[in-house]
């Protein structure tokens, strides 16, 4: 099971790094039904964590070492993860190196890339046999087991194959229903401490609270699908519209494991819809003070599923921040554009109870969809800066990304705004806000004068709200400045400052 080098374009993101939550969800069912099984993560690597090849940086082993790794697997089926489409290049990359050290191996790419365009990976000159379309774990297990027992692998359910020199797509697999019948992920088969000590050294993706030893973070999925329909999403594309999820005791046991035989500190749910089904989210709030951990929810959450109530038991088991999935501050454009059934009042209703609980939140916002004006995308900055000003709720604000295979691809190619699907660069760059195309409605121009006021407006409300919370409470002040002149992180120092006023409740160490 590998996960491949990550490279890191101009304009986007800098290197960052997580678990391999996915691969070792996988690895865990292969070894409970008694198939040996190893995880190589490539972009790990505590002695050099980045290298610079031209003007991309690579997180993770260089290529030689890859192939010396690999060579030395023996492996008889390698699955190679591929999460993101800015790294097809790289998974193809790695998918050779594997076919040349073993010829005779089967190969089999999986991620969301894969499962939304399993044809990209699968070209007439391609070292892959089969792609995996949608959730992996049953897939590899059949697909280890008839490889095993020499049985035919051209028809396993959810996949897309290469047998006889044809490319065929097999039938979908049925989305797993009980999650709860799958083993917790395969910690054991990676080295635990050198994903937290890449956290502590800056390289953690998702921000981290100030509690002491908080970089010992791990990411938990403890639900799958979405049924709402986002004209921008690709979620449901790779799991579903149909969600599911683990039951509160389940999550609860999850947890102690990585607790107690981790020494786990602070937990990410990187759930898509954690608290859609509210009286198990609930469960899972409860479940959450006795292991004295703080949480988050880097991925948002359904505004329209909060309560009042709900906010204070958050705060009390020990979140850190909610993160709000807005989209739009102008009520047509999500009700008619981005199709989100939100109602903005909702939003301000929220954001008003975690200002009242001492509960840091963030919410993300999108600009630049077709049929979008000037105008409106006005009122999303103004939207935003509003629940900063008023409410301290941290805006995000991304452009609307035309990803593989969604809707929103679909229409620019349709209105001919775009002439192909964007490529890796521009992917990795546009998620950043450092690609623009032109809406029809509205200019690239235009979308770069709205962003500009944007961060000129962040920027004041940042320094308004910092100045206002940290000014009586010089404790805090000190824990932020601290964190700010922190020299042995890759951050910039702008970077760490706004790191630190990102999470200003946090700083205040209300669990130790």
């Amino acid at each position: 099971m590998i996960r491949p080098p990550s490279t890191f374009y101009p304009g986007a993101v800098r290197p960052l790094i997580s678990l391999p939550v996915g691969l070792l969800s996988m690895a865990a069912l292969l070894e409970q039904e008694s198939f040996p099984v190893a995880v190589y993560d490539a972009q790990v690597n505590l002695a050099c964590p980045t290298h610079r090849v031209g003007d991309t940086i690579v997180m993770g082993d260089n290529w030689e070492a890859f192939a010396e790794k690999i060579r030395a697997s023996g492996a008889t089926i390698i699955g190679i993860s591929c999460g993101f489409s800015s790294q097809r290049d790289n998974a193809l990359r790695a998918a050779s190196l594997a076919r040349a050290s073993h010829p005779g191996a089967i190969i089999i790419v999986g991620g969301p890339h894969a499962s939304v365009l399993p044809g990209d990976l699968l070209l007439p000159d391609s070292p892959i046999d089969l792609v995996c379309t949608g959730e992996g774990e049953y897939t590899l297990l059949e697909l280890a087991r008839l490889a095993g027992a020499g049985g035919d692998t051209c028809a396993i359910p959810g996949t897309v194959v290469r047998c006889d020199g044809v490319v065929r797509a097999n039938p979908r697999r049925p989305a797993i229903s009980e999650l709860d019948a799958l083993p917790f992920p395969a910690y054991h088969l990676v080295q635990m401490e050198h994903y937290f000590e890449l956290f502590a050294a800056g390289f953690a993706d998702r921000p981290l609270p100030f509690f002491a030893d908080s970089h010992r973070a791990v990411s938990v999925v403890t639900s799958r699908g979405c049924p709402f329909n986002c004209v921008f999403c690709s979620i449901h594309l790779h799991m579903g519209k149909r969600w599911r999820g683990n039951s509160a005791g389940y999550v609860a046991r999850h947890l102690e494991l990585l607790v107690q035989r981790y020494g786990v500190k602070h937990v990410h749910f990187e759930d898509d819809n954690i608290s859609f089904n509210r009286e198990r989210f609930e469960g899972i709030i409860s479940g959450l003070a006795p292991l004295e951990i703080s949480w988050d929810t880097p991925n948002g959450v359904r505004v329209d599923t909060l309560t009042r109530d709900v906010i204070e038991k958050c705060r009390e088991s020990g979140c850190t921040y909610l993160v709000f999935g807005v989209e739009s501050g102008n009520q047509r454009v999500l009700d008619t554009i981005v199709d989100k059934k939100l109602d903005l009042a909702v939003v301000r209703e929220a954001a008003k109870w975690c200002s009242s609980a001492g509960l840091d939140a963030m919410a993300f916002y999108v600009i630049g969809f077709p049929g979008e004006t000037p105008a409106d995308m006005k009122d999303t900055v103004d939207f935003a800066l509003e629940l900063y000003a008023s409410f301290d709720v941290k805006p995000h604000l991304f452009l609307a990304t035309p990803l593989p295979g969604t809707r929103l691809e679909k229409i620019l190619l349709e209105q001919k705004l775009i002439v192909a699907p964007l490529g890796t660069e521009q992917l990795a760059a546009m998620t950043q806000g450092n690609y623009r195309v032109d809406g029809g409605s509205f200019t690239g121009a235009q979308v770069d004068q709205i962003m500009k006021g944007f961060f000129s407006g962040y920027r004041r409300v940042l320094i308004t709200n910092a100045l206002r919370f940290l000014l009586p409470r010089p404790r805090a002040l000190a824990r932020v400045l601290l964190l700010a002149c922190r020299v042995d992180s890759p951050m910039t120092l702008l970077e760490r400052l706004f790191s630190a006023l990102q999470l200003k409740h946090s700083s205040l160490g209300r669990r130790k």
